[in-house]
């Protein structure tokens, strides 16, 4: 049975964002004066929590594919030592090109991610993220 907005609840706003759990939309709910943000589904965050959630769903998302390309660069090299086995060493140039490509984009995604954590970390410790640069 679905449950009844108190009186004191206002109807509910649908916001651009996206449940960081199931990826349906959220909607701003003022219950007693406090806000919350809920999907359809029933995953509730504050603002803060739905951020600190977001931040997480990022960093998951830039590891998820520094992994993709690492093991894209692997089997790239596994290929070219087949290719090369059989003799067939020209076919492989294309496939170091692959190689190549993927290792810089996996080493520019770790350095995204470093800077994402130490931003994350200096936001949620009440630090200066640009005190250190110069």
């Amino acid at each position: 049975m679905p449950r009844k907005a108190s009186p004191q609840e206002a109807d509910p706003e649908l916001t651009p964002f996206t449940c960081v759990e199931c990826g349906g939309a959220l909607w701003v709910h003022v219950n007693d004066g406090v806000l919350r943000l809920r999907c359809r589904v029933g995953h509730s965050y504050s603002i803060d929590g739905l951020l600190l959630d977001k931040h997480a769903a990022l960093e998951r998302a830039l590891w998820a594919a520094v992994v993709a390309l690492e093991e894209r660069a692997e089997l790239s090299r596994r290929i070219v030592r087949r290719l090369e086995g059989s003799g067939l060493g020209t076919q492989a140039r294309r496939f170091r090109a692959s190689i190549a490509a993927a290792e810089a984009q996996a080493g520019q995604l770790r350095e995204l991610i470093s800077a994402l954590i130490s931003t994350g970390s200096a936001i949620y410790h009440d630090e200066d993220p640009d005190a250190g640069a110069a």
